[in-house]
């Protein structure tokens, strides 16, 4: 229902009561749905950013079932497409098309999963063929810094970070028509391309939390200096080696000293 669509994308302003973020729209103006919409993916909160982007217009979200355990009325009521990740699903297929054909936005996250490390993860080259299928306008949107805010190794413990949301139309309906599913897939790709620890580094963004290297262990499980793996451990600001006893400081500017 257009209801929710409201509730939305005012409850997501809500939850960023208090929090410093930029939203910018580039070569957006004019467009107006159907259009598919591709989104980087790090956290939770990501979806906040979607629905403030996309407010006031309806759009429909592709979702892996298990998103639905417990809450399987609420999903659909938000207009989440269920599906399975990794497997071909034609029922998926038709409901893309359905959404379009109606005039909404179709949403989509190609990683398929929150980035365990604050950069581009892999995205299927299906995407090419899916859009060169549907035929219609091509959006991307990239978050930066909220992987930074909740990093997935220690996502339970925020950090105060400014998030910038670029949403930039990539691809027009002429485009697309000129082009093949390879070429599509590479503006996508590049489009999608990002890296938040750049991202720090580039606009000074010092985080000082006492607890900033706590979990890094979970990516950082190899030792540099002895090799061995699974010995590493992130406590406070530092992760060590247990068994060769060398320590690394994460900086407040993201550096490992």
């Amino acid at each position: 229902p257009l209801i929710f669509t409201w509730i939305l994308g005012i409850g997501s302003r809500v939850m960023m009561l208090g929090k410093q973020y930029k939203l910018e729209k580039i070569n957006m103006d004019g467009l107006k749905p159907p259009y598919m919409l591709r989104c980087s993916h790090n956290y939770f909160v990501d979806f906040y950013f979607q629905f403030m982007a996309t407010f006031p217009h309806r759009s429909n979200t592709i979702a892996t079932i298990d998103g639905y355990y417990r809450r399987p009325f609420l999903m659909e009521w938000i207009g989440a497409i269920c599906t399975r990740k990794f497997t071909s699903d034609f029922h998926l297929v038709k409901s893309i098309r359905k959404v379009l054909r109606r005039g909404d936005i179709l949403c989509m996250y190609p990683e398929a999963r929150y980035s365990p490390c604050g950069v581009t993860s892999y995205i299927p080259d299906s995407i090419g063929m899916l859009i060169k299928m549907n035929k219609t306008p091509v959006v991307a949107i990239v978050h930066r810094g909220n992987h930074l805010h909740s990093p997935f190794w220690n996502f339970r413990k925020k950090r105060k970070v400014p998030f910038h949301t670029t949403m930039t139309q990539i691809l027009t309906v002429e485009q697309i028509e000129k082009m093949t599913a390879e070429e599509i897939n590479e503006v996508v790709k590049e489009a999608l391309a990002y890296d938040d620890y750049r991202y720090q580094k580039e606009n000074g963004i010092l985080i000082t939390e006492p607890y900033r290297a706590e979990g890094l262990h979970k990516i950082l499980y190899k030792c540099p200096h002895c090799g061995a793996e699974n010995q590493m451990e992130g406590r406070g600001t530092h992760i060590c080696c247990k068994a060769c006893g060398k320590s690394y400081e994460l900086t407040t500017l993201g550096e490992l000293k």
